[in-house]
């Protein structure tokens, strides 16, 4: 039996998705152009060897969806402070301070403003 056939094999729309990289709103505007779901069991299902051949193809009918990079959720700006000044005193440029908490430049810089940047005596 060809394995399109073992329909138990068959991917849901999140499977799909997932091995595709495009949201359930991609696989949907695929519906009828390049997938042609089935139901079983009352589950739309699509065959492995149609994902297969898009995935080939790499057709351009989708955009991949890019993982956004995660921003840490600040209860109030003074935790975002806090952590600006932590990487100040880790010796960490605005870059750095930037790409690591995903804040932004101006409010670094402003931070940077409010610094004690006398010597300090041990």
């Amino acid at each position: 039996m060809p394995p399109n056939q073992d329909r138990r094999r068959w991917l849901t729309r999140t499977e799909a998705g997932k091995r595709l990289g495009t949201p359930i709103a991609g696989i949907r505007r695929l519906e009828g152009k390049t997938l042609f779901p089935e139901a079983i069991a009352g589950i739309e299902r699509f065959r492995p060897a149609e994902i297969a051949t898009i995935l080939e193809s790499r057709s351009p009918l989708f955009k991949p969806v890019s993982p956004k990079p995660r921003r840490p959720r600040w209860r109030n700006l003074g935790e975002e402070g806090a952590s600006v000044f932590a990487l100040f005193a880790e010796g960490k440029d605005l870059r750095e301070i930037v790409a690591t908490l995903r804040v932004c430049p101006e409010h670094v810089q402003t931070l940077y403003h409010h610094l004690d940047h006398r010597p300090r005596h041990r």
